[in-house]
């Protein structure tokens, strides 16, 4: 394997996780998750929580944008494959659902949990 070849695919992956971003961003719940993550976020910072707050919660945004990404190309595998409406179809997208669902349960447990770090109701 050549330094160069390896590069070549760094390359190419950054090339198609740019485009991948450019059909999430489409996606109307990620938009939606992207604008209360970062207001939630800003909240944080006006309000002077700690460096590892943020992070922690930058994080957890981050995740809920993977499996959001997930999430949707669960849907366009189904849709592509299952383009009745089918018992599959439903169950398969219901899970990616609950699984957006658990991401966005836990970066608002943990936002509450900064925000009431923040007015020093919890240590």
């Amino acid at each position: 394997m050549s330094l160069f070849g390896g590069f070549g695919r760094i390359i190419s992956a950054s090339k198609n996780s740019a485009d991948g971003l450019l059909v999430l961003i489409k996606e109307p719940a990620a938009r939606q998750e992207m604008i209360f993550g970062v207001i939630a976020l800003i909240i944080l910072i006006v309000l002077g929580s700690p460096l590892y707050h943020l992070l922690i919660f930058a994080i957890l945004l981050l995740v809920i944008l993977a499996i959001e990404t997930l999430n949707s190309a669960i849907e366009e595998v189904v849709d592509r494959t299952s383009p009745e409406i089918s018992n599959f179809g439903k169950k398969t997208k219901d899970l990616g659902s609950l699984a957006v669902a658990f991401t966005l349960v836990a970066a608002g447990l943990y936002w509450l949990y900064a925000l009431a770090a923040a007015f020093n109701f919890v240590g």
